[in-house]
């Protein structure tokens, strides 16, 4: 029994191997990155070391909240050649990389668009107040884009929410209306919002790796 308990001990304290194909590097990177995204914009506060906020334009330095977005990118170009390299070996013809790239890219500078219009309604002009048209987008984002189970049986389901969502940001974007009465105005770039910016950086990674 002794014996039993011991080697049942060592087993569990032996570490489990790395699932194939992992970089723990990167995944512990990405972990880091996620947790200040969530953190950073907390740490405004009076008496918080100069270190870890923004730094202002006028400085020639860097603090931590500045390093979360190039961070970000930095770990998305080290993450793309390892998904590149996987979807080809499970068949992907470089033609169908192309359109998932594509299709990435643009979704992205999509819903970075919709985000960063979103403080802009007028709600009068729009006809809705700005709270709901974002929980209404925000709604249709996840419904277009979520990542459904593989079930054949829910398929149709799954299409039927899809399109649903798809028909919903449509309706939005339609009714959106931002500035005055005297000077409507309609969706703009801007700067394109934080996953803009990353579908535009996604986009240039991959097009360097090609």
């Amino acid at each position: 029994m002794i014996k039993k308990a011991i080697r049942l001990k060592n087993k569990a304290m032996t570490p489990l191997p790395p699932p194939a194909g992992r970089v723990f590097s990167i995944d512990i990177m990405r972990g880091i990155t996620l947790c200040l995204m969530l953190l950073v914009n907390d740490l405004f506060e009076p008496g918080v070391p100069a270190w870890m906020v923004h730094t202002k334009a006028e400085t020639d330095g860097m603090g931590l909240a500045d390093w979360v977005f190039p961070g970000f990118l930095f770990m998305a170009g080290l993450s793309i050649p390892y998904a590149m390299a996987a979807r080809k070996q499970k068949g992907d013809t470089p033609f169908r990389l192309l359109l998932h790239v594509l299709f990435r890219s643009v979704s992205l500078l999509i819903i970075g668009i919709l985000m960063l219009n979103g403080s802009r309604v007028n709600e009068e002009l729009t006809g809705m107040p700005e709270l709901l048209w974002k929980v209404l987008m925000y709604l249709c984002v996840f419904l277009v884009w979520n990542a459904y189970p593989r079930k054949a049986a829910l398929k149709p389901l799954f299409i039927a929410l899809q399109l649903l969502g798809l028909a919903g940001l449509v309706y939005l974007v339609t009714i959106f209306k931002a500035g005055a009465p005297g000077n409507v105005k309609w969706l703009e770039t801007g700067w394109w919002g934080i996953l803009g910016l990353i579908g535009w950086g996604t986009l240039q990674q991959h097009y360097c790796i090609y």
